[in-house]
């Protein structure tokens, strides 16, 4: 799954966000084209996707790294799931379980 939703769905310029060195889901901020930056909010909440659906689940705090989807690569003969990455940056996070819940019910509603 995380193959497919990395290099099948995601394009070069969507942000793509991964709990450090722990197993788990590859989480993708769509870009729809615009030249803006991403806003701190939605970064934050997207990178509280990817630390909650992660090994590092009852951690404490969770390093999140991202980039742009264009520095994520497959290397020869890897693994499912296996990515290396460049020009990333980090981000802190405390697991906010409400804000889960609350995109868990927007989820759901949408589908």
């Amino acid at each position: 799954q995380n193959d497919f939703l990395t290099f099948k769905l995601a394009s070069g310029n969507d942000t793509w966000l991964h709990a450090k060195n722990f197993q788990g889901s590859h989480i993708i901020i769509k870009n729809k084209g615009s030249k803006q930056s991403l806003p701190l909010e939605t970064l934050i909440q997207a990178a509280n996707l990817a630390a909650y659906f992660s090994k590092a689940k009852k951690d404490n705090k969770v390093l999140v790294d991202y980039t742009l989807k264009k520095h994520v690569k497959k290397p020869k003969n890897a693994k499912p799931g296996i990515v290396i990455y460049s020009q990333e940056k980090g981000l802190w996070i405390k697991i906010d379980l409400e804000e889960i819940r609350c995109m868990k019910k927007v989820s759901q509603k949408q589908f």
